[in-house]
């Protein structure tokens, strides 16, 4: 046993060495962990100064969150109040704002009842400037008949037929543009005939420069694309045309031209032109000429005179009808004034005008073709053939240089009646399929198709299809080189033209009005004088006064009368009450009525119209001025008897109410 213990305890080497080296791993893991146990000790000394320091943030953060909230009530209590103070000044300022307002309602509403006032003192003040006014311009113009005056006496009526006409302008001027700015300026848009209302614009203004006899002539330039009937207001259409037509004469020098043009220039809107070639505007002056009672200089009103008016209200009368007015000027050239309007219509159909065309070629046989006949713009524009000779010689030169195929076309001549020679136009008649058309004042040219006085006052769209109609005409007959039987040439060319252009006649139908039996209403015994004297010297002498509405009633009943000449303002019975009873009692057989009155606003001519009237004139008038109502009034008369007068929607056409001074 003993031996068996030894033996124990005696160590293998292996085993010795097993030993140490698990010693020394036992050592080694110890160290290990002592090391580990360093690393223990200081990751938790870290953390418990990381807890401290969250610790630390957490009160920080606690109490800024309660200096926050703290801030927060604060603010709150500043909001309130602000809010509070802002609802009490919101409310303090809306009262005041209402109280404004209100205050600019009464303010308003005086201004109105004082323009209202002001502009019922115009027109009592224009009509009782007018009845006076009536005696020195009906009687001067009378005058200036009288062969028998000396010229130093011819002179002084002429002067103060001058100063009555500027006095009656100054007048209409103040009235309409106080009319305007009181606001009860109407605008009635309807179907209008904007052929005879521009014709009538320029005739009317070519008449003046003729009395005038400074030697001006006012041209007219129509596109192909203006139509014949449109939708807008003919009255305030003219007037405005009118307006700036006369500002044009009156810039222009003598024995010059100033032009009237008229292009659709977008759907449903089109341009109006007017242009002079005077002296000319300065650009700095452009605004300043829309201002009322201003002028481009003091020199302008110095040498030319005027109130200053007529452009303000011309620009208000554009702005009325949603339109706008520009200028365009050169100092020493002249100016140009664009008048852009809305319409409504029908467009032109220029493919079917080309069309009815197709095989017809246009001659114009002038030395000025281009204002004689400005419908060669529309032929160029649309691509139908014309050819220009300047006079008969020419165009006998040009039928005998003619190719085969030439000689295939429909020719439609213009032929300026002051250059028409029957022999030389007769091989060109011969030579050719053609119809005739002369043109010019006098119609002196015997065998003419057709005349007409003014082609450039036709529209484009008008002239060409009454020229297709006499080529379709002409296609019927047997030979197709003479127009057949049936209505003439000249019905079928002039039903659609401006009267102006198809009128031979310039003196009164005598015939006609020598069987008038006229009745004045009218109780200013010098306005009955005038009216007397007026009628007279045209001839018409058939004439009975009534010195008020009541007599004229009675005189009505007790004699037909075809025209009673009725005066607005008269005792015992007014004119408009005299008119509505005799209509009423004579039904269709009351005669016409024709008021002629000092008042010159547009509620008296439509309170005449609503009473029955036929036609209306305004005080002052003159002899042109009567004679050219008593033209359009034959007109009418004849037109109803022949049961064929224009339909309504054809306003600014055969319509009387119209007053001849707006024209």
């Amino acid at each position: 046993n003993k031996n068996k213990n030894k033996n124990k305890n005696i160590m293998l080497p292996e085993e010795k060495t097993a030993m140490m080296l698990t010693k020394e791993q036992v050592h080694q893991d110890d160290d290990d962990r002592g090391g580990d146990y360093d690393k223990l000790d200081k990751n938790k000394v870290h953390m418990k100064d990381r807890i401290h320091e969250l610790e630390a943030l957490l009160d920080q953060s606690h109490e800024e969150n309660a200096q926050l909230k703290e801030e927060v009530g604060t603010k709150e209590l500043l909001m309130t109040a602000l809010l509070d103070k802002l609802e009490d000044e919101i409310a303090s300022r809306t009262k005041e704002l209402q109280e404004t307002n209100r205050l600019l309602v009464d303010a308003n509403q005086r201004i109105k009842q004082q323009a209202a006032a002001q502009l019922e003192h115009f027109a009592c003040m224009s009509h009782e400037i007018r009845t006076p006014l009536n005696c020195i311009i009906g009687m001067s113009s009378l005058l200036m008949l009288d062969s028998q005056l000396t010229p130093s006496q011819q002179e002084s009526i002429e002067m103060i037929t001058t100063a009555g006409d500027l006095l009656s302008t100054i007048v209409d001027d103040v009235l309409d543009y106080s009319t305007l700015e009181s606001g009860k300026v109407e605008t009635n848009i309807s179907k209008i005939n904007l052929q005879q209302t521009l014709d009538s614009v320029a005739t009317g203004i070519q008449a003046r420069c003729n009395e005038n006899e400074r030697g001006i002539e006012v041209r007219t330039f129509f596109d192909i694309t203006v139509p014949k009937y449109v939708e807008t207001d003919a009255k305030r259409l003219q007037q405005i045309l009118y307006n700036l037509l006369g500002n044009a004469v009156k810039f222009s020098p003598n024995n010059s031209h100033v032009d009237l043009s008229a292009k659709v220039i977008d759907s449903g809107v089109i341009r109006y032109t007017v242009k002079d070639y005077g002296r000319g505007i300065d650009p700095r002056d452009f605004n300043k000429i829309f201002e009322p009672f201003r002028q481009a200089s003091k020199e302008t009103g110095t040498i030319y005179g005027g109130t200053g008016l007529g452009l303000p209200i011309t620009s208000k009368l554009v702005q009325r009808l949603g339109g706008t007015i520009s200028v365009k000027s050169v100092k020493g050239q002249g100016s140009e004034f664009l008048v852009d309007l809305p319409f409504l219509g029908n467009p032109v159909d220029v493919g079917a005008i080309q069309q009815s065309l197709a095989d017809t070629s246009i001659l114009v046989v002038s030395p000025t073709p281009g204002i004689d006949c400005p419908v060669l713009e529309s032929l160029r524009a649309t691509g139908i053939p014309f050819h220009i000779v300047p006079d008969c010689s020419a165009i006998k030169q040009f039928a005998l240089d003619m190719t085969p195929k030439e000689k295939e076309l429909y020719y439609v001549t213009f032929v300026n009646e002051d250059y028409y020679k029957h022999s030389p136009y007769q091989v060109f008649y011969n030579t050719t399929k053609s119809v005739m058309i002369t043109f010019g004042p006098k119609n002196i040219v015997k065998g003419a198709h057709a005349h007409i006085k003014a082609p450039s006052r036709v529209f484009p769209s008008i002239l060409l299809p009454s020229c297709a109609e006499l080529v379709q005409a002409l296609k019927a007959s047997p030979n197709r080189m003479q127009l057949p039987d049936g209505p003439s040439s000249q019905e079928m060319m002039g039903k659609d033209l401006p009267h102006s252009c198809i009128d031979e006649d310039e003196d009164l139908d005598t015939s006609f009005y020598n069987t008038l039996q006229i009745l004045i209403a009218e109780d200013n015994i010098v306005n009955q004088k005038v009216l007397q004297r007026t009628f007279s010297r045209l001839g018409l002498n058939n004439v009975d006064v009534a010195q008020d509405g009541l007599i004229a009633c009675e005189a009505s009943l007790q004699k037909k009368y075809d025209v009673i000449f009725m005066d607005m303002e008269m005792p015992n019975m007014n004119g408009i009450d005299a008119c509505r009873a005799i209509r009423e009692r004579d039904g269709n057989d009351a005669p016409l009525v024709v008021f002629v009155t000092a008042h010159a606003m547009e509620n008296f001519r439509q309170e005449a119209k609503k009473a029955g009237g036929t036609g209306f004139i305004s005080k002052p008038f003159n002899l042109h001025r009567i004679k050219a109502f008593l033209k359009r009034l034959c007109w009418c008369v004849k037109e109803e008897d022949a049961n064929t007068k224009p339909p309504k929607e054809e306003a600014g056409s055969a319509c009387i109410m119209c007053d001849p001074q707006s024209e």
